[in-house]
């Protein structure tokens, strides 16, 4: 029993002088175990246990987890059977990857082929300011006006509002505000054109280049981040996309991954009960 000062317990209503019982980092501690034995069956001295068989490294990187973090419990979700531990970026690695060999593997032939070099050649048409804009009439009074980019006359509600625009709206639609946003985000970040991702992209018929699945979302740009010059890979989902960022983006951490799926669950006693 060690003394200490009020400010080392936490707030609480309910307690002796509004304080915890415990201290704050007692408690944290205590609510850490408290989550592993709910989620996942195992108490404090088997989480040790499993500590000291992996020497408080992580299973696939073999990194020590960021300060202030434990190793996250990674089990099989198909036989809730507990695999071992990991450290949070490839716990959640192999998560975003479906926690399959089959996506790793997939992964892996995705990696080893050449990255393309895209060229920042990017040309913009100058506005014309002084043109004023094609205003819409119905009964003698303004009900729209023509977007600049597309052309076509639409109703003031196509339009975003914008407090300097002519009357209060912005020059484009919606539609083409949104594409505008999109072209800007690949030329600032990628130095590519709306062209060059629709033609990546109509290659890969619009699937992700892993998974080989349509997405809800648009279709990530993936690079390689090792090289000193950008270099576009492919397109992919979003969780893809995640899953071979959190592992370190190498062939290496990705073939670690693979082995450790491949190896039978070591901790067999401890299973997560259904």
């Amino acid at each position: 029993m060690i003394e200490k000062d009020l400010s080392y317990f936490g707030k609480y209503k309910a307690g002796k002088l509004g304080l915890r019982a415990m201290c704050k980092f007692c408690y944290q501690v205590a609510n850490k175990d408290w989550n592993r034995i709910r989620l996942y069956g195992i108490n404090h001295n088997q989480y040790t246990y499993m500590l000291e068989q992996c020497k408080s490294l992580c299973e696939i990187c073999g990194n020590k987890p960021l300060q202030g973090h434990d190793l996250c419990v990674d089990h099989d979700h198909i036989t809730l059977k507990i695999r071992g531990l990991l450290c949070k970026r490839c716990n959640r690695g192999l998560g975003k990857l479906g926690d399959s060999i089959e996506n790793l593997l997939k992964a892996i032939e995705y990696l080893e082929r050449p990255a393309i070099r895209i060229s920042n050649h990017y040309t913009e048409k100058k506005k014309d300011i002084s043109r004023k804009p094609e205003m819409i009439y119905e009964e003698g009074k303004i009900i729209g006006r023509v977007c600049n980019i597309c052309g076509i006359g639409k109703n003031f509600n196509c339009f975003g509002k914008f407090n300097n625009g002519y009357m209060g709206r912005l020059s484009v639609c919606k539609k083409c505000n949104t594409m505008r946003k999109f072209a800007y985000k690949m030329k600032e970040l990628y130095g590519m054109t709306v062209f060059q991702y629709e033609k990546i992209y109509s290659e890969q018929k619009g699937l992700c280049g892993i998974c080989k699945q349509k997405s809800k979302r648009e279709l990530c740009v993936d690079h390689d981040h090792n090289s000193d010059i950008l270099k576009i890979r492919g397109l992919l989902c979003h969780n893809c996309n995640m899953g071979i960022g959190t592992l370190g983006d190498t062939l290496e951490c990705l073939q670690k991954a693979k082995k450790y799926l491949q190896i039978a669950p070591r901790y067999e006693e401890f299973q997560i009960k259904g």
